[in-house]
């Protein structure tokens, strides 16, 4: 087996090291005032190390949002299940998913520069909109999963309704705005979280 160089860290972990770095310069100084060099001096290397992992400022942002959202739909999903209700376990996921977010504020900063950037940006638009698509997948799983455990098992047609792509515009939209806003995000959050309950609600129902 290949031993790494002595005093040379292993690539997964120089990789956690730039990405934890990045994360605080970038949520610090924002995407537009950040550098490459501010990035590899807070993470103790040489820039031309940096650049050799990470060409480009735009890759590390996908990558630091992408391990950012990973978790926090780990979060969810861990969360919600070993909870059989449906009901239950849609309050159980999200509850966990907002707690997530509210103990990393860090994340607003950062998935609102990756939506500016990838916007404008040729070269971020590609990997962000895979990273979008990964984190709607995610939840459309979740919405699958709890709707086979429904009565009416309503069978979503994702080209004329996408739940699961409502659910995540509107989780993100709500933090952004209450960001911009310097408002409360809970309301905003129980009112969604509300809706959703009331929709499998009416399924149970059915």
């Amino acid at each position: 087996m290949t031993r790494p160089a002595r005093g040379r860290p292993p690539q997964t972990d120089r990789r956690a090291q730039i990405l934890s770095s990045a994360r605080d310069v970038l949520a610090d100084r924002g995407y537009a005032q950040s550098s490459l060099k501010q990035i590899a001096d807070h993470a103790g290397i040489a820039q031309g190390l940096l650049t050799y992992y990470y060409p480009t400022k735009d890759a590390l942002l996908v990558d630091v949002v992408s391990d950012i959202d990973e978790d926090v739909c780990n979060r969810w999903t861990s969360a919600a299940a070993e909870v059989a209700d449906p009901l239950e376990r849609i309050a159980a996921g999200f509850d966990a998913a907002v707690e997530d977010c509210l103990a990393q504020p860090e994340l607003l900063r950062l998935m609102l520069d990756l939506l500016v950037v990838g916007a404008t940006n040729d070269a971020v638009r590609q990997r962000a909109r895979e990273l979008l698509d990964k984190l709607i997948n995610t939840i459309a799983d979740e919405v699958d999963r709890v709707s086979a455990t429904l009565p009416a098992q309503p069978v979503f047609d994702r080209s004329e309704f996408d739940l699961p792509a409502a659910i995540a515009g509107a989780f993100d939209g709500i933090f952004l705005h209450s960001a911009v806003r310097e408002a409360d995000p809970m309301p905003a959050f129980h009112a969604l979280k509300t809706m959703l309950l009331s929709f499998a609600a009416n399924a149970v129902n059915a």
